[in-house]
């Protein structure tokens, strides 16, 4: 049985798995691999100061980090959704 407080997370991260399971696209599943550490983030309570947010943020090739409303983002050139990655 799973804590009501960790449901929502539980639940995200068990779709992200069926979906994964069935999925026969090599790459597809590395990008739902992704997309479950980003879920795991997204649940997470880990707080850090908005200077050491900062000092992650930069471009990384096709790759960005950046800093908005007090969270760390990560976003791709490829995609143009970004997701937080720590709040």
């Amino acid at each position: 049985m799973v804590p009501a407080a960790d449901a929502p997370r539980m639940a995200h991260l068990k779709a992200v798995d069926y979906l994964a399971a069935k999925c026969q696209d090599e790459d597809e599943r590395n990008h739902l691999a992704w997309i479950a550490e980003i879920i795991d983030g997204d649940y997470s309570s880990v707080v850090l100061e908005e200077a050491d947010l900062y000092r992650c943020a930069g471009e990384y090739g096709k790759r960005g980090f950046f800093v908005e409303d007090g969270g760390l983002f990560y976003g791709h050139q490829d995609f143009p959704e970004s997701w937080r990655l720590v709040r």
